[in-house]
């Protein structure tokens, strides 16, 4: 019996989640993610409900997304009931949505941003243990809203009460709002209060919410009027006019869907929909709701049922235009006086503002960013850069949109929180070096693509600059042994990180280091002491937040010199490289003598190669003259000049001749 019952309740529970995608067609993004330790969460659900805990969090919402370019966690959960939890977390419980700003993207400047947010009364804590919660979407792009002319000083108070700033909104005088005929792709959401639109001035409503999927907000008596001009968006063939049935409905109203995004708010907004010449909507006779219009907040006692309207009476309506997924989302709300008023007596009067205007509000800026996650995820960039960086190295770190993207339609605009960003930081890639410092930091590096319209998206990565010691010690690059103490030779080392993100200091216990010992090579010269001495090499690193690495290797020095030292070249040189006889010209002991010039004439006394440094390793003649070619078959000769005290003859140069033949 328990296990039935227990099934019976997690069966229903996918039931609603089923009937949530439903009625959100493509655009449920909710999935399941882990909130690391040290994360910010924004408390939506504490009562009473006020502007400070209420409304603020979307002013730091939208600072985060605007001003930062720091993206936000929104979770919802989407099948809890009414006023109930979305999480629960050291005994807190978050209820009516929560904002997260995750651990990763906490940098002072964010933190001191956080901490003017809490002085303003929004409500939040700091995580101390991982968690996993439902994400309904991460928000990348900041609102941009299009007031309508007409009405809208009566949604203002919405951004006031919020703190959002009016060039959220298009400015802060009327001069600067817009009618329908202006509105472009460069519009987000469109917010029509009270107002009576007619087709002619209206009409491009109806070609910007298909083609740019503009968002269409509308409240009072401008939505039926709006659904009866033919832009009925929500309805088949329109509404009840606001003329012909009471203003307001009956409550109290019936809550429906509280998992949805716009029901992101605690208690009822009953008492601040009630006033104003249109409170609920109802379709007239021979219309009704579009099939996928969602009916959030109903009227189910309306006293015009069924004469004017077989209903049902809503005061809360969302869904796309004319049930076509391709287009923006639309919402009607009830009521007049948004932000309360004092003259309750009159006929349209609004109520003292309170909690259920708080809740309304909450509804119209839930639907706002609704409205803009839906149409983030079309051109968000990737930035791609290394996982890990040490400080004090230079990193390439670049970007690609997604496909069918032109990057050239935008402007490209890199930031970083702290660290360099030494090249030009409007190009596609950059090269990025790390902050110095004595910890590990946490780095935001932010892109931010501004098309024609200003419209930014932006793609923030938060990086862990460490200042630890590379996990893979360096080494020595060098020959266990030398061959004589008259030999210089190159000694570097390898390393898993960028050499150049160190400071570097060489060491031998015995010999010479010719020129700088703090360079990522030097060039050193053993003593001339007894045969098979052995040496240690030691070379320190330490990075930029001091600290030393170690490392060193101890080789042999050979002396044994052929010859005595005399320089002699062989006299028949192949250079088929079979691997027989000499493929190259050797000059016994030259090598000795770095600093010589060797030069290989014709029989005719030209002179077809001239060498420099000539070791019989790397820089050797194998039977190719200047221009690379292969030089024919014969007798060719040779003269050796020797610029080194250590050598002395009785002749400034030494000649000879040696026979080509492959």
């Amino acid at each position: 019996m328990f296990f039935s019952l227990v099934v019976s309740i997690e069966f229903m529970k996918f039931l609603l989640l089923l009937s949530f995608v439903f009625l959100f067609g493509n655009y449920s993004m909710a999935a399941d993610e882990t909130i690391t330790s040290g994360s910010f969460i924004i408390n939506l659900g504490v009562v009473p409900q006020t502007i400070q805990n209420g409304l603020k969090p979307y002013g730091l919402v939208y600072d985060m997304l605007k001003n930062y370019k720091v993206p936000i966690k929104w979770v919802i959960n989407q099948t809890k009931e009414r006023d109930d939890v979305d999480f629960i977390l050291n005994g807190t419980s978050y209820r009516g949505g929560a904002f997260i700003i995750l651990t990763k993207y906490r940098t002072k400047e964010v933190n001191d941003v956080i901490n003017s947010w809490l002085a303003k009364g929004i409500v939040g804590e700091t995580s101390t243990t991982d968690f996993k919660v439902n994400i309904y979407s991460t928000l990348s792009y900041a609102p941009r809203w299009t007031i309508d002319k007409t009405a809208g000083d009566l949604v203002t108070p919405f951004f006031v009460n919020a703190g959002i700033p009016p060039d959220a909104h298009g400015g802060e005088f009327r001069t600067n709002w817009k009618n329908p005929s202006q509105l472009t792709v460069c519009d987000d959401i469109f917010v029509l209060p009270h107002a009576d639109p007619s087709f002619a001035t209206h009409k491009n409503l109806l070609a910007w919410n298909r083609d740019f999927k503009g968002a269409i907000w509308a409240g009072c008596h401008a939505v039926s009027v709006l659904e009866n001009i033919s832009l009925n968006f929500l309805t088949t063939t329109g509404m009840v006019s606001y003329q012909s049935h009471p203003p307001n409905g009956v409550v109290p109203f019936t809550y429906s869907i509280p998992g949805n995004p716009v029901m992101q708010f605690i208690g009822s907004q009953d008492g601040a929909s009630q006033n104003g010449s249109e409170a609920t909507y109802l379709p007239k006779i021979g219309s009704q709701w579009n099939a996928k219009a969602i009916l959030l907040i109903k009227d189910t006692k309306h006293p015009s049922i069924p004469r004017l309207s077989s209903g049902p009476a809503a005061s809360v309506v969302l869904g796309r235009g004319f049930d076509d997924d391709t287009r923006g989302w639309v919402m009607y709300q009830g009521g007049h006086f948004h932000n309360g008023s004092a003259n309750s007596s009159s006929a349209f009067g609004g109520a003292p503002f309170g909690p259920d205007h708080v809740a309304l509000q909450r509804a119209f800026f839930n639907f706002s960013l609704m409205s803009i996650a839906d149409k983030q995820g079309s051109v968000a960039p990737n930035i791609i850069a290394p996982k890990g960086m040490l400080s004090g190295t230079d990193y390439p770190i670049t970007f690609e949109l997604p496909a069918g993207k032109n990057i050239n339609d935008y402007k490209i605009e890199w930031f970083t929180s702290s660290g360099f960003i030494k090249t030009d930081p409007t190009k596609k890639e950059i090269q990025f070096e790390p902050p110095a410092g004595s910890k590990t930091e946490v780095v935001l590096i932010s892109l931010v693509l501004t098309d024609d319209c200003g419209r930014q998206y932006f793609s923030t990565l938060s990086l862990n600059v460490t200042c630890l010691p590379p996990a893979i010690p360096p080494v020595i690059d060098i020959e266990s042994n030398l061959l004589d103490d008259k030999l210089t030779y190159t000694i570097g080392f390898k390393l898993d990180y960028d050499k150049d993100g160190f400071s570097k200091q060489w060491k031998v216990s015995s010999g010479e280091i010719i020129g700088a010992s703090n360079q990522n090579q030097i060039t050193f010269k053993p003593s001339t002491s007894a045969s098979n001495t052995l040496l240690t090499i030691t070379l320190t690193l330490v990075d930029n937040c001091q600290n030393v690495i170690e490392v060193s290797k101890t080789v042999r020095v050979n002396h044994v010199i052929l010859n005595n030292g005399k320089i002699t070249a062989v006299k028949l040189v192949s250079a088929n490289s079979d691997g027989n006889g000499h493929d190259y010209l050797f000059i016994e002991n030259l090598q000795l003598y770095i600093n010589n010039k060797v030069s290989i004439f014709n029989r005719w006394g030209n002179e077809i190669k001239l060498f420099e440094r000539y070791d019989n390793e790397n820089i050797i003649f194998d039977g190719r003259g200047k221009n690379g070619q292969p030089v024919p078959d014969g007798v060719y000769y040779y003269m050796i000049e020797i610029n080194d005290p250590n050598y002395s003859t009785e002749v400034s140069y030494i000649k000879g001749f040696f026979v080509l033949k492959r």
